[in-house]
């Protein structure tokens, strides 16, 4: 397999080659996405608006006048959890773990905390994935010889 990558291939215009078997032109998303089917780990992805309300329907459950993103998510809850979800899934790829977060600093107390509720169920998002991943490829490399 022949495979371009470029962080910006995801969602561009196609290409003007012709096609060709064995041939991939993708981004970060369609890597990842690559990655999960050739380890079997792969399932139905969540459409965004899934991932969005689950997150604002934690948020609304925690959410309370002393919090970081009170007003903000007041005036507009759905922007504000679209807004904080993307925080959240960017410090999830860096590596990020609620559980492992310390309340120093009132936006990752708070983001901790939404983390932490149990309901409703977040789908997964790219970090949590993209660990999968990780995860499965260290296990193949531990049983070679």
């Amino acid at each position: 397999m022949t495979l371009t990558y470029s962080h910006h291939l995801d969602g561009s215009e196609w290409t003007h080659e012709g096609a060709a078997s064995g041939v991939l032109r993708t981004g970060r998303a369609g890597l990842l996405r690559l990655l999960e089917s050739r380890l079997g780990l792969g399932g139905p992805e969540a459409h965004p608006a899934e991932r969005i309300d689950a997150w604002m329907r934690r948020m609304q459950a925690l959410d309370g006048p002393g919090l970081w993103f009170h007003d903000s998510f007041e005036a507009d809850p759905w922007s504000t959890a679209a807004t904080i979800l993307t925080l959240r899934d960017e410090l999830a790829e860096a590596g990020w773990r609620a559980e492992l977060a310390s309340a120093a600093s009132p936006r990752l107390a708070a983001l901790s905390g939404i983390e932490a509720l149990p309901e409703p169920v977040l789908p997964l998002g790219p970090g949590e994935r993209l660990r999968a991943v990780l995860g499965e490829l260290a296990a193949l490399t531990a049983e070679l010889p």
